[in-house]
């Protein structure tokens, strides 16, 4: 066997330990930030092996399953290092009993005969509304609908869209002629399973349709832009996606596809909630203080304290430095990558969960950029174990440096250095 081999399977096993270790383990909040902190370096070191080792199918089928078994254990584990859960099990119970969720905040006295000893008591800003989409409000209800007040429901839904996503990005390699290694990537990703299948995060539903909008990007628009329009539904993240579409058209009706069909999309979803309520109103106001693991907000913030000005620094470099990598258009997933690079680096926030969205473009597009970030930005669950320890949320700044620091040099030195690019610029494909 190879040196390059011997080293991946020895990542790869101790990636697999690290897991097991602790699902096997008292499960403490210091013991989930070690294990996911040591389980993405193990990740960052086989990213780095995956370029130099060649990994055959039935190998690749073969962690795919082991890592499936193993989600499988975990979605019996209580969510650790969130507590969002309990406000999507509280919106499907509201929806369930037929209250417009975006009307009424938990602890309003309209739904006083709602409450149990478990909800809405322990829902996180009981005083505001829901803030969540119109998708993932029915994921919730589907997910009530299962399992009740457990968190059971949400976890069997997200290992459903794993699975789906699983298989999508198995046949999207396929198609593309690419090395289907790649899709180790996202299927050994600690995020992935720290933030799903513990924590029990929605997202992965938003990044399953997304997938689906690539796959069928250039074979059926139509279809695409219907299934970017569901990712939008169930949380907005990509919304820069519709220029990048848009603009990769050779003319401005094929294009209009990708602004009216998504717009549709997401119009005809919130039209059932928005007849009583604001959907936005609680979005609007959650989004204009709160701040978490931003890169360039907390760099202005030691020279600037008026938090809006702030924010209005932070858009303006973002939208420059996204019209910029407009000029990518014609290779979308390039253009998709860098672009999700910028919304993260001026994001005032910046959960990790956030940062899984990437890791679809990576399959795609391995860079080492991707790799790096997907493994630093589990650093930033310090803040969460301080907070849980001592009722202290803060960001920590060297935190914030080992975080960014290395992801932002390489990014320079990639755009910088982009021989692919050019190549694929020259390279007329039939999907991309």
């Amino acid at each position: 066997m190879q040196k390059a081999k011997i080293v991946f399977v020895i990542q790869v096993v101790g990636l697999l330990a690290a897991f097991l270790c602790f699902y096997f383990s008292g499960r403490s909040i210091n013991l989930y930030f070690y294990t996911l902190v040591g389980s993405s370096l193990i990740y960052l070191l086989l990213g780095l092996q995956l370029k130099h080792v060649e990994v055959r199918k039935k190998e690749i089928l073969l962690l795919i399953l082991l890592m499936v078994a193993i989600k499988i254990l975990f979605i019996t584990i209580n969510p650790i290092g969130s507590d969002d859960y309990y406000r999507y099990l509280w919106d499907g119970k509201v929806i369930l009993n037929g209250i417009n969720p975006f009307q009424y905040a938990p602890d309003a006295e309209e739904l006083k005969h709602l409450h149990s000893e478990i909800l809405p008591g322990l829902v996180s800003y009981p005083n505001l509304e829901t803030i969540y989409f119109p998708l993932s409000q029915v994921s919730f209800a589907i997910a009530y609908l299962i399992s009740g007040e457990s968190v059971l429901g949400l976890k069997i839904l997200i290992l459903l869209a794993d699975i789906i996503i699983t298989l999508g990005l198995y046949f999207l390699l396929t198609k593309r002629k690419s090395d289907l290694k790649y899709i180790l990537l996202y299927a050994l990703s600690p995020l992935i399973m720290y933030q799903f299948f513990i924590d029990a995060h929605i997202d992965l539903i938003g990044i399953m349709f997304f997938l689906f909008a690539i796959y069928y990007y250039k074979e059926n628009n139509c279809l695409a832009a219907l299934m970017l329009g569901a990712s939008l539904a169930t949380k907005p993240l990509f919304l820069f996606a519709i220029p990048i579409f848009f603009f990769s058209e050779r003319n401005m009706k094929a294009g209009l596809k990708w602004l009216i069909i998504p717009a549709l999309f997401l119009i005809i979803t919130f039209i059932p909630f928005a007849i009583t309520a604001n959907p936005l109103s609680a979005l609007i106001k959650f989004s204009r203080h709160w701040t978490f693991n931003g890169a360039a907000y907390n760099v202005l913030s030691l020279f600037l304290t008026e938090n809006y000005l702030i924010r209005v620094i932070v858009l303006i470099i973002f939208l420059i430095m996204y019209l910029l990598i407009l000029r990518l258009r014609k290779n979308i997933i390039p253009a998709i990558y860098y672009s999700l690079f910028a919304l993260y680096l001026f994001s005032p926030i910046v959960h990790p969960w956030y940062v899984t969205w990437l890791i679809i473009p990576l399959a795609l597009y391995p860079k080492l950029s991707g790799i790096v970030y997907l493994s630093s930005i589990t650093l930033s669950f310090y803040t969460v174990v301080i907070y849980q320890t001592t009722g202290i949320w803060e960001d920590n700044y060297l935190i914030l440096l080992i975080e960014y620091l290395p992801v932002f040099l390489l990014l320079i030195y990639e755009w910088f250095n982009q021989t692919d690019i050019r190549f694929l610029s020259n390279l007329k494909s039939k999907y991309f």
